[in-house]
């Protein structure tokens, strides 16, 4: 019994040495705290050891995964992964978060022992993620887990790139001891407006900040750029304030920031374009000088926008630099307002050519009159789907309205974007309505979208019918120059002038009161077909082919048919209505032709009231398609050309002579009767008869026609006149090598003339249907199976002021 007291005596007294030796160990090895509040070390900070201020906590290979391993590493530009925010909990511990994961330092596996490694993790708000830390008297603090009561801990004490953090006991040495830098946050404020600005270069302000080659892809180099003569929206940023003193750049063209690339914190971190994502790689303090200048410093690393090696010269690349106070640190925002243009071409009715071929023009698909009808380029006739009103607005902009439709211009969906595309739209004043005018030189010009701040642009610089018209940043190219031709609104030509209420009722003129009325429409009526002339500044001369006298104002309101005699009354300026509509303006009082009440009734009057948009002064001009006219030489003597135009005839083809380039075969009346034409504004065309047996023959017949007909223009055509029959003589050959020597000297409009028997026979040949046909065929009818351009239907027409018989001859549109 003895024994065993004994045995449990020194038990008790070994177990109570033990315990006090665990007590004054834990006792001599807790470091002595100083009087340190609470929370007071709250905030972000990197955490260096005490062995070396340069090496630092680090998150290996600054991951972001649960088990990344706590590690040193030499700090040479402060980087996320090396960032900790320290955080009290409500039991008087901490918890320290990796910046860049959100995940916080963590006892691998809640580990008991010595060696037990230190990761980051998910918070789960467990005891091996809380921490206990102490201030030592040399400034230091220990870094205790809460969960086993060990220290962070170096092992080895070897402070060295990629050696993990452990915990161990206490030991009071320099591998548990460690300082911790607070990291202020950088602190700006609101120095300038938001808004779209140039950042030009502080010592060269003709030259600033450019994305490379307007690119809009992500990591698209920034540099910097001689400021471009065209709108270069890779030039331009949107600046906008985000609260806390620290902005957003944006390049304009692609919506994009700038932005530190990879958050970089190195000198000479490449400066990027890249999607908006909120980091601090792309928060920016914009610091203003002393000088008005401003300096751009990145809230991810504290560096400054620079520019590389100080050149001031296109291409240098922007790159993140420490402060340094120099002129290539500093910059001048130019802020830019929505573009404006001044008055560079007047008010009128433009046709609109592309630099891509002369001959191709800007075209309504298909003349349609509807919304979203597209804008494409076509070559050909003028007609009026092809015209276009510019109309100048002070505010500094152009309106662009469709002749045909009196519809505008207009961005589809109001888009900014490359290729979106132009189309008709009726007028509703939006930004994507109005377009700027800009001088491309050499007679061109951009055309500039002021919504969308983009170019007018054909798509792919295709010149083909057809191409489609887009917006497209500028890029000086072709496909962006255009070539404005004013132009009358209505052509010269022979028109049946109906209404809007009912498009059976035309204009007509009362032969036995000389009053203009409405009448049922008759193809074959003189007195309802109407040649229009333009005089000047918009105005027209209405001339009734019945009777050539012209559309006039009388006693105030009513009009009637007199002689021209140049008065005000006389003239008449055409408005765009809609619709292929259009208003008719007396130049003398101010107010539009008008159909009395808008009745539809024949002999309702026609008069001139002031306007008021309505059906009732709304008219179309419908081209008369088939031109009544004469063919005429020599044998028909001396023309009384004043009392032929009288008579209604709509044209003339004069014979310029027969064979070849002989001036003894011109024909003698040919000078008389082209002047005469031309000074009475009679459209004409020429003809030569021909005698040629071979193509040399033929070349020369052409030269015979091309030493006549310079210096004049024969509106109506250049024609063959085949006739003589001979043996043996491939007139196929002879007629192809005519037309195409007349065409290759610029005189497209060439065709043949010859009898139904001809054109069945000799000349029937696949060959020629390129050419226009002169079919002469006298009777009712022509039965031509094959298209024609004109057909001579009588050789003993009578025509007053010619002598004897005339050749008749109908001319087709």
């Amino acid at each position: 019994m003895k024994k065993r007291t004994t045995i449990f005596f020194l038990i008790i007294l070994f177990f109570c040495f033990t315990i006090s030796h665990v007590v004054i160990s834990y006792a001599i090895d807790e470091p002595k705290e100083k009087n340190v509040e609470e929370n007071t070390i709250e905030g972000t900070y990197y955490i260096a050891t005490s062995i070396n201020d340069k090496d630092i906590f680090d998150i290996e290979e600054a991951s972001e995964a649960d088990g990344a391993r706590l590690q040193i590493w030499e700090k040479v530009n402060l980087t996320d992964n090396q960032k900790f925010e320290i955080k009290s909990t409500e039991d008087g511990h901490y918890t320290i978060q990796a910046v860049h994961s959100g995940k916080v330092l963590d006892v691998t596996g809640a580990g008991m022992i010595n060696g037990t490694k230190v990761q980051q993790y998910t918070s789960n708000g467990t005891d091996a993620q809380k921490w206990k830390i102490v201030k030592n008297e040399d400034g230091t603090y220990s870094i205790m887990s809460k969960c086993n009561g060990l220290y962070l801990d170096i092992p080895g004490a070897e402070a060295k790139n990629g050696v993990k953090l452990q915990v161990y006991e206490g030991n009071g040495t320099q591998a548990q001891k460690f300082k911790l830098f607070k990291i202020e946050e950088l602190k700006g404020e609101q120095t300038i407006e938001d808004g779209l600005y140039k950042i030009k270069t502080s010592t060269n302000r003709t030259i600033g900040l450019d994305v490379e080659r307007l690119s809009r892809v992500n990591g698209a180099n920034v540099q910097i750029w001689t400021e471009s003569n065209i709108i270069s929206k890779n030039q331009r940023f949107e600046v906008t304030y985000k609260g806390n003193g620290y902005y957003e750049i944006k390049a304009q063209h692609s919506g994009k920031s700038l932005d530190v690339a990879g958050a970089g914190t190195t000198n000479g971190t490449n400066v990027q374009q890249y999607t908006s994502n909120g980091t601090d790689a792309q928060r920016w303090i914009i610091r203003e000088n002393t000088d008005g200048t401003y300096s751009i410093q990145s809230k991810a690393n504290g560096l400054y926008i620079d520019v590389y090696g100080g050149l001031i010269r296109n291409g240098s690349n922007i790159q993140m630099y420490e402060g340094n106070g120099s002129a290539t640190q500093k910059f001048v925002f130019e802020k830019v307002e929505k573009p404006n243009c001044e008055q560079i071409l007047e008010d009128g009715i433009y046709k609109i050519n592309t630099a891509l071929n002369s001959n191709m023009c800007l075209d309504i698909a298909g003349g349609s009159y509807n919304n979203q009808a597209n804008l494409q380029i076509w070559d050909g006739d003028i007609v009026q789907q092809k015209k276009f009103e510019l109309k100048y607005n002070e505010e500094g902009y152009y309106e662009i309205i469709n002749v045909n439709s009196g519809k505008v211009l207009d961005v589809a969906g109001g888009s900014n974007s490359n290729g979106a595309n132009v189309q008709q739209y009726e007028s509703n004043n939006t930004e994507y309505q109005k377009w700027i005018l800009q001088n491309a030189g050499n007679g061109y010009f951009y055309i500039v979208s002021r919504g969308a701040e983009a170019y007018l642009d054909i798509a792919g610089g295709r010149a083909s019918n057809g191409a489609n018209v887009q917006i497209y940043d500028g890029n000086t190219s072709a496909a962006q120059k255009f070539k404005l031709e004013k132009i009358p609104i209505i052509d010269n030509d022979i028109y049946q002038i109906t209404i809007a209420d009912n498009e059976n009722m035309v204009v007509d003129v009362d032969l036995t009161t000389s009053n203009a009325q409405i009448w049922e429409r008759n193809y074959n009526s003189l007195n309802q077909k109407f040649q229009l002339e333009y005089i000047n500044d918009g105005y027209y001369k209405i001339i009734c082919k019945a009777t050539s006298k012209v559309l006039t104002v009388k006693n105030t309101n009513n009009v009637e048919q007199e002689e021209y005699t140049g008065l005000d009354n006389q003239e008449w300026k055409i408005e765009i209505g809609n619709n292929g509509y259009y208003y008719i303006k007396s130049k003398e009082t101010g107010q539009y032709l008008e159909v009395y009440n808008r009745s539809t009734n024949n002999g309702t009057n026609i008069q001139v009231k002031e306007w008021n948009g309505t059906n009732s002064q709304r008219f179309k001009f419908e081209i008369v398609k088939a031109l009544q006219g004469i063919d005429v030489s020599y044998h028909n003597g001396e023309i009384d050309w004043e009392t032929v135009k009288k008579t209604g005839i709509d044209f003339a083809i004069i014979r310029c002579g027969y064979g070849q380039n002989f001036d003894y075969q011109d024909d003698i009346k040919f000078k008389d009767n082209v002047k005469e034409c031309e000074r009475l504004g009679i459209p004409y065309g020429v003809y030569l008869y021909s005698y040629a047996v071979n193509v040399e023959n033929a070349s020369s017949e052409a030269d015979h026609v091309l030493r006549l007909i310079k210096d004049h223009n024969p509106t109506c055509g250049i024609w063959y006149d085949l006739e003589e029959e001979k043996e043996n003589v491939d007139y196929i050959s002879i007629a192809t090598t005519f037309c195409e020597k007349i065409k290759a000297n610029g005189y497209y409009n060439v065709g043949i003339y010859a009898n139904l028997t001809w054109f069945n026979g000799r000349l029937n040949d696949s060959r020629l249907d390129k050419y226009n046909k002169w079919v002469a065929q006298w009777g009712n009818s022509c039965s031509y199976d094959k298209p024609y351009k004109m057909w001579q239907y009588s050789s003993t027409g009578s025509v007053n002021g010619i002598s004897g018989n005339v050749d008749m001859d109908i001319l087709y549109k």
